[in-house]
């Protein structure tokens, strides 16, 4: 009797732990489910604000004509035209939020901000910044830009399924990138005849190269940089000064020649010698800013932008740890350079090697 006690009370424990447990187990479920669910819902209503902004833009022929400038237009003005409000389909009615349209090159970016009781509109640019670091390998401070110093930094970042690198995050908040391999032809820098040197070893004068109309040749390349792309792609500025081998600052000064809307570029000398944190890196050619330095690991043996002040016809050039210049003839390496908002939609990635930031 005992023992048949005993066994009705050990399956009416377990019955009754079954009863509390699982509806527990349910509870638990539909709460991660309902928590992704939202962020989906809410993701998607972007969507949804994308589009009835490009309508609402293109109908009212608001849309602006000139590089870089922007219009606004706000949610509420989108529920007036047709927009179901979030009310009805994410079942908030606190949200607030706007389109904003941007002229880059001949595409439109339009970039959706949406603030609700649960729910923020996350950029890539505000993942970048949580990183904030003073030492050792990270993203750094330095003036009005955020600079990416070190060899172990996680600033890798996948544009259209090919991988880049982050520099900097620019003082317009605009996040620079360079290709993380150089191309696969050596070119010349420059190759026509200098009248100075009476001989044909290039001109150091960037806008009017052979490397300049290459780079501008593989942005023109709708296979390379298809039109989709480009929507993402803003224009940045490049300093063309020309600098003295005898000038060994590591940090670029107050630039007097601008070239701006450059939707592409090789990178700057000043590019790798601010990449490394050694407290040993004082000047341009130490051997010391290869140390710490990722881009040590991707540029060998690549152009720059920069020419030499001294005659004109040498570049600068960045090879196996130091900095040289050579006559803008010869075949070097190279890398492009682009820029994208820093108001992209973050979506996924870790910014490592294996799971790179990602925007497509």
């Amino acid at each position: 009797m005992i023992d048949v006690l005993k066994k009705m009370d050990k399956k009416f424990l377990i019955t009754s732990g079954l009863l509390i447990f699982i509806p527990l187990l349910i509870i638990i479920i539909l709460m991660i489910v309902r928590g992704c669910s939202t962020g989906s819902s809410y993701e998607s209503y972007e969507e949804k604000m994308i589009s009835s902004a490009q309508r609402y833009f293109e109908y009212h022929d608001v849309l602006p004509n000139k590089e870089g400038k922007e219009v606004v237009v706000n949610l509420d003005d989108l529920v007036e035209e047709g927009l179901k409000s979030p009310e009805k389909v994410v079942n908030d009615a606190t949200c607030t939020g706007s389109v904003t349209a941007k002229k880059n090159g001949k595409q439109y970016f339009y970039i959706p901000y949406l603030e609700c009781k649960d729910y923020t509109t996350d950029y890539i640019i505000n993942h970048l910044k949580k990183d904030i670091v003073n030492k050792e390998s990270g993203l750094y401070k330095v003036g009005n830009e955020y600079i990416y110093k070190g060899n172990k930094v996680k600033n890798y970042i996948s544009f259209f399924d090919t991988l880049y690198r982050i520099v900097k995050i620019d003082s317009n908040g605009n996040l620079r990138l360079i290709k993380n391999t150089r191309e696969d032809d050596q070119i010349s820098w420059d190759d026509r005849f200098n009248v100075s040197a009476d001989d044909s070893v290039g001109i150091n004068d960037y806008y009017n190269s052979l490397i300049y109309d290459t780079v501008w040749n593989t942005y023109r390349d709708q296979k390379l940089f298809t039109p989709e792309m480009k929507k993402h792609m803003v224009g940045h500025s490049v300093c063309l000064d020309k600098k003295a081998v005898s000038d060994t600052s590591v940090e670029e000064k107050t630039c007097t020649n601008t070239l701006n809307n450059q939707f592409i570029s090789i990178p700057s000398l000043y590019d790798y010698s601010q990449a490394s944190y050694d407290k040993d890196c004082v000047k341009i050619g130490d051997g010391a800013c290869a140390n710490y330095n990722y881009l040590d690991e991707v540029i060998t043996s690549s152009w720059t932008i920069n020419a030499s002040s001294d005659d004109t016809h040498s570049v600068y050039y960045i090879t196996g740890s130091y900095v040289d210049v050579q006559d803008a003839v010869n075949y070097k390496n190279y890398h492009w350079v682009i820029s994208i908002s820093g108001n992209e939609l973050y979506t996924q990635g870790k910014g490592t090697l294996e799971d790179p930031y990602v925007i497509k």
